[in-house]
Formats: C-alpha cells, sequence, structure tokens
C-alpha cells in the first residue's frame, strides 16, 4: 500500500538498528561459547586429571586391563601390572613412552618366550635381610668418629635414580646421579631392569651392596606426584637450555615451569639425535638430562624455602600423596627441622663409563672411583667453611 513504512511497519533506521543489534549479540554469543568450550578447557583442564583404560600383556606379572591417569608412561603401567616377569626383554621397551587409551601394549620376553630365564643372581641372603656392609668406613670424622648422615635411594619413574646423603652436623645434602643403565650384576640387567623386576627393597640392598654404603630409606616418585609437588611449589624457576628450548619451541634462558613444564623439562631427551647416535652421543645426550635433572633440584628447593613455614609443613604432611616411601611421618619432620638451616648442596654423578654391547647400551660403575671422590668430599666438608671446596664428579 502506498505510504506504507518498509518492513512489517518498521522504518528503515530502526530496522537497521534491531539489525546491527542482533549481529552484536549474536557476535557475543559466539565468543562466549568460544570462551566456554574452548578457552576456559585450555586454561582450568590444562592438568584435570583424566581417567584413560590400557591394556598390559606379555611379560608382565598382572596382565590386564588398568584405569590410568592420561598421560601416564608405560614405566607407570607395567608397576601397576606388578612389574616385569624374569627374562622379560626391558632393551625393547620405551618406558618413558606415554600409554594411550584404548591401547593394548605387549611386553616382549628375551629369546624363547622368557621359559629358560631366571630371576638375576643377587647375592645370597640380600633378598630377604639386612645387608652387613665390610670395609671401612667413608663416613669418619676428624677425631675418628662416624659423621651421622642419612642416605636415601630417590626413584622418579621411571629412569631417574639418585642417592641422596644429608650430613646433619656438617649442614650439607650430597646428590650422586646414578644411570639406570648402571650393571650391577653379571647377568645383563641394569639398574632399571632390576627395580622393575625385583622392587624397591631388593634394588635397594643391591645397590648399597655394590656400593658399600648402607642406605636407609627410598623415595619413589611418579608423574602425578611429581607434577603435583611442584604445582603445590607454586611452580618452579629453572635456565632453559638451548637444546630443551630449540626442541619445544620456547626461548631459551630463565623461564617459570608449572608441574606439567617441569615434568616435560626433566624428562627432555634429544630423540631426534639420540636414536642410532654413538655411545658417545647417547652419553652427551643422557648427560644434559642429567644436567636438567639437577638444576630442577635446586629449583624445586629454592621454591621451598620460599613457602612460608605453614605451607613448608602442609606440603611435609601430605609426603605420602607425593611419593611412595618407607619413611615415617616422625622422621619427616626431623628432617625438615634440619632442613630450615638451608644445607648446602652438591651434586655429582656415579663415575664409570659406557659401553654398547650390540644393540644394548651399559653404564659400569667405576667404584673404587666413586669411593675414593666421596672420602675426598668428606674430609673437604671438615676445613673451615671458607676453604671448603665443592667436588664436582
Amino acid at each position: 500500500m502506498k505510504g506504507m513504512p518498509a518492513n512489517n511497519g518498521v522504518s528503515p533506521k530502526v530496522f537497521r538498528r534491531r539489525k546491527i543489534a542482533f549481529w552484536v549479540l549474536l557476535g557475543l554469543l559466539v565468543l562466549a561459547g568460544l570462551v566456554y568450550w574452548v578457552v576456559l578447557p585450555l586454561l582450568s583442564n590444562h592438568h584435570e586429571r583424566v581417567a584413560i583404560r590400557v591394556a598390559v600383556c606379555g611379560a608382565v606379572n598382572r596382565p590386564a586391563v588398568y584405569s590410568m591417569e592420561q598421560g601416564s608412561d608405560l614405566g607407570m603401567l607395567i608397576r601397576r601390572a606388578g612389574g616385569l616377569k624374569p627374562g622379560a626383554d626391558f632393551f625393547r621397551v620405551d618406558a618413558e613412552r606415554t600409554v594411550l587409551n584404548d591401547s593394548v601394549y605387549i611386553i616382549p620376553f628375551r629369546g624363547n618366550g622368557g621359559a629358560a630365564v631366571r630371576l638375576p643372581v643377587v647375592p645370597e641372603g640380600l633378598m630377604n635381610k639386612e645387608v652387613a656392609l665390610a670395609g671401612d668406613s667413608l663416613f669418619l670424622g676428624k677425631d675418628g668418629r662416624e659423621l651421622q648422615h642419612v642416605s636415601i635411594l630417590y626413584v622418579g619413574l621411571p629412569a631417574v635414580y639418585v642417592l641422596i646423603t644429608f650430613y646433619p652436623e656438617l649442614n650439607r645434602i650430597q646428590c650422586t646421579h646414578i644411570p639406570f643403565s648402571t650393571r650391577f650384576l653379571a647377568e645383563d640387567y641394569r639398574l632399571m631392569d632390576l627395580f622393575f623386576t625385583l622392587d624397591i627393597r631388593p634394588t635397594l640392598r643391591i645397590v648399597e651392596a655394590s656400593l658399600n654404603q648402607k642406605i636407609d630409606y627410598y623415595l619413589i616418585q611418579d608423574r602425578s606426584g611429581f607434577i603435583s609437588l611442584i604445582d603445590r611449589l607454586g611452580g618452579v624457576d629453572c635456565n632453559l637450555d638451548g637444546t630443551y628450548a630449540q626442541g619445544v619451541g620456547v626461548k631459551p634462558g630463565k623461564g617459570r615451569l608449572d608441574g606439567f613444564g617441569a615434568w616435560e623439562f626433566i624428562r627432555f631427551l634429544d630423540r631426534q639425535d639420540a636414536r642410532g647416535l654413538d655411545v658417545r652421543g647417547l652419553e652427551v645426550a643422557y648427560d644434559a638430562r642429567r644436567h636438567r635433572q639437577q638444576g630442577m633440584l635446586r629449583a624445586m628447593r629454592s621454591a621451598f624455602g620460599e613457602l612460608d613455614t605453614e605451607d613448608q609443613l602442609k606440603l611435609i604432611a601430605r609426603i605420602g600423596e607425593l611419593f611412595q616411601t618407607n619413611m615415617d611421618r616422625k622422621f619427616v619432620l626431623s628432617l625438615y627441622r634440619n632442613m630450615l638451616a638451608v644445607p648446602e648442596f652438591s651434586f655429582g654423578t656415579l663415575p664409570g663409563y659406557y659401553s654398547a654391547e650390540g644393540d644394548r647400551l651399559f653404564f659400569y660403575p667405576d667404584i673404587p672411583g666413586y669411593r675414593s671422590l666421596l672420602k675426598r668430599e668428606i674430609r673437604s666438608y671438615l676445613v673451615a667453611p671458607g676453604n671448603r671446596k665443592q667436588q664436582v664428579y
């Protein structure tokens, strides 16, 4: 009809305003949807614990389907399955491989299905009783009295093994990294093979008998425990080396890492080059990772020191959630009181050499060399504080 406004009686000016309002509202709804469904999950669920179902069979003690936390590695799955059977070919297993949902992992046997393979030959009596350590003591003070000390074997699943010795009288903590490929027995069982086959107590006794050094306690930590620990510390400040930074696409230098980032940092290995490297190349790759792990220990110590006393005690109270350990709460609190004195740290690696035997890589420890270096370092602690020299080995 002539003269009637367009758009059902609405003037063109009002119609344009409504049209603009409609598209603005639609845009806001789309943006809100993106925030809710994309951005918030990335921020809040980055560390959400999601359960997955994974099966393992072959050379494990309890083959079955297990519920695992997303991000778990194959080593953690093997632990859930009761460890390895004697004769498992762990050389062909990448224990650091992340397991995937609805997947099946077959752990191979050596040779003819492992039928003729027995447990590694452990020195008689070692499995069922305390080791009677022989020889001269490493821990003698100037007056000939044995220095008070506590030794702890730390196992960071699946491949980190560190002997931690604390000297309360000297206000000193000494950390000695033991390569996971260390060969302590006559058979071709590495330290990691022993742990996953025999479990912690026999492994601890084999290590202390080999080093002729008493080990009092153990700490075992998996991915979940490590990430939780770092997050409870509020993150850590680390020096991100060039190899790591290039490998993951970040800027090298000082960086702050949360639990997940710290886990990726200490596990990083330049795998692009590690596969197929000669012995020297592998040694360099693993040495770089050891330095990252040592840097992480320093960063964790610093982050713990920045917490107030109440938060430190809360963290200590949750040690059973963060580690598998034989320490009781009374001892942990006693250790904490000693740690308040802010002890000095020293870091080292068990002396020895790598050797490739076919497609297998072993680390052969130099035990006399280790004991000599340890004695020398202990003597350096006993001199006047101003004259102390930290030993690096």
